[in-house]
């Protein structure tokens, strides 16, 4: 799929990266009493949950700072994770590192008795080197309850020129379903570039969740077992 850039506005404040929460509560009782009604299905806080059933919850974790050195110096790249308590087990099912001045969210697309489908979007400052620029990632994630397997699919690995301008690509709006009928899962993302123009990526999976199509080709989409914490 071709990216170009993309326009975007994104404010220029980021959540504070610095919160040191490296250990989620997941009965923390605040959160579970705002989610008595419907859980919440957007995470953009470190430390916060979403719980999905009385038996599943999923959250994002702050593991802390990572100091990096290069040939000019020294940075700092914050480490996060995606963490699921699943029937009162703690799994790790996603961990990568942003730059400091990163803003990360996460939301729930869908869930039903064996998996539950979320995506990651970050929105970063690569400031720590000769030519700062924006940098934006998104992948999509499934996890199936009761094999504990992971899928992961990339989305968008995107750049711009510098901190003033746009990335080459954004992701527009996406949605998860299952078509009964035929017995698939269809994931579906409108990733739009900087002329304006809609591309959009299809991901297919059986109800065995083995990859039937996808837009960047099944070859990309990662299978692995959890990282049990």
């Amino acid at each position: 799929m071709k990216i170009i850039k993309s326009v975007v506005i994104i404010s220029s404040i980021f959540f504070s990266l610095s919160c040191h929460t490296k250990n989620i509560d997941w009965n923390d009782y605040q959160q579970i009493v705002v989610q008595i009604n419907e859980p919440v299905l957007f995470l953009d806080q470190f430390g916060r949950f979403s719980q999905l059933n009385k038996n599943f919850k999923l959250g994002l974790v702050d593991y802390g700072n990572k100091n990096k050195k290069y040939s000019g110096g020294e940075y700092i790249l914050k480490s996060y994770g995606v963490e699921v308590l699943n029937n009162q087990k703690d799994y790790i099912l996603y961990q990568s590192t942003v730059p400091l001045k990163s803003n990360i969210d996460l939301k729930v697309l869908y869930q039903d008795q064996k998996i539950v489908a979320f995506r990651i979007r970050e929105f970063s400052d690569v400031d720590y080197v000769k030519r700062p620029y924006k940098k934006f990632i998104s992948n999509f994630f499934i996890y199936n309850k009761f094999s504990n397997l992971v899928i992961e699919a990339p989305l968008i690995n995107s750049s711009s020129t510098n901190l003033g301008s746009d990335y080459e690509s954004i992701l527009a709006g996406d949605s998860f379903s299952y078509i009964k009928k035929e017995k698939k899962y269809l994931y579906n993302a409108n990733i739009r570039e900087i002329n304006g123009k809609v591309n959009i990526y299809k991901l297919i999976l059986d109800s065995d969740l083995d990859c039937l199509e996808s837009t960047l080709g099944c070859e990309n989409i990662i299978y692995r077992d959890f990282l049990k914490k």
